[in-house]
C-alpha cells in the first residue's frame, strides 16, 4: 500500500497527476523542482515514498548508499522538499561539529545510538551515512535505501577534482574522517590510480545492490545535464513499496 498524499490520492499516479496538486503547498514544491530542471530525476519514485509527518516523531524514512560525487546534494534538496526533511549529509558534519566524534567511534568500530545520532532526522545521504548502509538497513529495516550512481570515468573526474583533492593544506577533522572512512570501505590507496579508484566504485556500488533486498532498493543512474523526465517509461520503473 503506497503512502498518501496530502489530498488523499495514492502517489502512484503518473507525473500527469501531480496537475491535482497545483492548489497544494505540495504541489507548489513540486512545480518548483519541475523548473529548476535537477539533475535528480528521481521524483516520480520517490512519491511512492511520501509520508506526512503531522508532527509525530519519524525514524529513518531513506538510506542514501551512494558515493560522494553522484549526486548527493540534489538529493538531499528533492528528498527535504518532498517530507523527508531535514535530510542528514556531510555537509552536516560542518554545521553540527559535535558530530564529528560519533562519526570517528564509528569508524573505529565501536558500538553506535544510531537513534540518538540521527535523532530528528528522516533521511541521510552522502558520506559518512552512506559507509554505514548496512548497519543503518537493519537498524531501521523499514527505510528505503536509495544508490545514485554515474559513469565510473566522470564520477572519478568530478571526485578528483573535488572531495580526492586535499593535498597541500591542513585537512580539517570532518574531510579527515570521511577519508578515512573511505579508505576503510575500500577506497584505499594513491587518489591518483584513477584505474584502482573506479575499481573500488564499481565494486562498491555492486555491493550495494548484493546487499540490499531488490524491493527496498531504488538505483538511479545520475545522468550529465538530465532534467526531470515526465514520461510514462520513468513510471513504470517505480520501486515496489
Amino acid at each position: 500500500m503506497f503512502p498518501t498524499a496530502p489530498n488523499g490520492r495514492g502517489c502512484g499516479g503518473k507525473y500527469r497527476s501531480l496537475v491535482a496538486y497545483a492548489g497544494t503547498k505540495f504541489g507548489a514544491i513540486v512545480h518548483g523542482l519541475l523548473l529548476l530542471g535537477t539533475t535528480i530525476g528521481i521524483l516520480d519514485r520517490i512519491m511512492e515514498w511520501y509520508v506526512v509527518a503531522d508532527g509525530e516523531e519519524q525514524l529513518m524514512n531513506v538510506i542514501g548508499a551512494g558515493f560522494g560525487r553522484t549526486g548527493t546534494m540534489s538529493l538531499k534538496v528533492a528528498l527535504e522538499e518532498l517530507g523527508y526533511a531535514p535530510c542528514y549529509h556531510m555537509i552536516e558534519l560542518f554545521e553540527h561539529p559535535e558530530h564529528v566524534e560519533r562519526w570517528e567511534a564509528a569508524v573505529r568500530g565501536e558500538p553506535v545510538d544510531w537513534d540518538e545520532l540521527f535523532s530528528g532526522y528522516r533521511a541521510t545521504v552522502d558520506w559518512p551515512g552512506a559507509a554505514f548502509y548496512k548497519e543503518l538497513s537493519e537498524r531501521y529495516p523499514e527505510a528505503k535505501v536509495i544508490l545514485t550512481v554515474r559513469d565510473p570515468e566522470r564520477w572519478y573526474e568530478s571526485a578528483r577534482n573535488t572531495i580526492f583533492d586535499l593535498r597541500g593544506a591542513e585537512i580539517p577533522r570532518a574531510p579527515r574522517m570521511a577519508m578515512e572512512l573511505a579508505s576503510q570501505r575500500g577506497f584505499d590507496g594513491d587518489v591518483e590510480d584513477r584505474g584502482r579508484m573506479i575499481e573500488a566504485f564499481v565494486r562498491w556500488n555492486e555491493e550495494v545492490k548484493q546487499f540490499v533486498p531488490a524491493q527496498m532498493l531504488l538505483v538511479y543512474e545520475v545522468k550529465e545535464g538530465r532534467q526531470w523526465k515526465l514520461d510514462e517509461q520513468l513510471s513504470a520503473e517505480k520501486l515496489a513499496s
